[in-house]
């Protein structure tokens, strides 16, 4: 396994383009759109989108993702900067992740989303 598999199997689970766009009923130009406006969270690598799983709840994407992909994207300019982040420990000894917390509580990740993005621009 080559170091950026591994990184990417760090972040995962991932689905891919055809499973999202299936889950979603959406065409590929729609999830294009949806990357853009920050609805959706996808990452370009092995030749073809992948999509972290842990942004979808029921068949949907989960709420109040775009208000933290947009506060994130104010310092984290990356897609894989963002999927790390929101991968990472929500809290300190925890291994509960950021994904986690923002299934039950948008606004406090949100709010970590600003300060952190905040933090990465001084």
């Amino acid at each position: 396994m080559d170091d950026d598999s591994a990184y990417y199997d760090r972040l995962g689970p991932w689905a891919s383009q055809r499973a999202v766009r299936d889950t979603l009923h959406a065409s590929d130009a729609e999830l294009a759109s949806m990357r853009a406006s920050r609805d959706l969270l996808g990452v370009y690598f092995g030749g073809e989108f992948y999509y972290p799983v842990s942004q979808f709840k029921d068949g949907s994407i989960v709420a109040g993702l775009r208000l933290v992909l947009t506060a994130l994207s104010a310092g984290f300019s990356s897609f894989e900067g963002q999927v790390a982040w929101l991968s990472e420990p929500a809290y300190e000894n925890s291994a509960l992740t950021r994904w986690e917390v923002l299934h039950r509580d948008v606004h406090t990740v949100h709010q970590w989303a600003a300060e952190d993005a905040a933090a990465a621009c001084r």
